[in-house]
């Protein structure tokens, strides 16, 4: 009677252990969002921000912007180790997505379309971009 206690309690032991693990990687594969912000240069420079975030497995990176600069900005994102991933278009709202990239800690760079003497004097030129990273 005791051996078949023990082999019922063995049983149910690795079963929850296996449904942990099973519901641990579930959880570890769910993509971080972050709030983002920042400024362009309006001359269309490249803008490189500190502030690296971990992507930590083989997957999609998405920036959404719903706050755009004028003339619209294109995005990348580069790697610790200097390597980028390719630019998006110029948007001033929307998104975008990069597939399969590699695991990496990332940062955003930004470039805006260049504003002109004009723009900068009479319309003005909003250089402030807000919106979302996934990854």
């Amino acid at each position: 009677m005791m051996k078949l206690y023990k082999r019922i309690a063995r049983t149910v032991a690795v079963l929850v252990l296996s449904v942990a693990t099973i519901f641990g990687y579930a959880v570890s594969a769910q993509a971080a969002t972050w709030s983002v912000c920042g400024t362009t240069n309006t001359g269309g420079y490249e803008v490189n921000y500190n502030v690296y975030r971990q992507h930590a497995a083989y997957g999609n990176i998405t920036i959404s912007v719903s706050n755009g600069v004028t003339n619209g900005a294109r995005f990348t994102m580069q790697s610790i180790q200097g390597n980028r991933v390719s630019w998006s278009g110029y948007f001033v709202t929307g998104s975008k997505t990069w597939t399969g990239v590699l695991s990496s800690y990332y940062t955003i760079v930004a470039q805006q379309g260049s504003c002109s003497v004009w723009q900068k004097l009479v319309t003005g030129c909003d250089n402030y971009w807000a919106g979302s990273l996934t990854m």
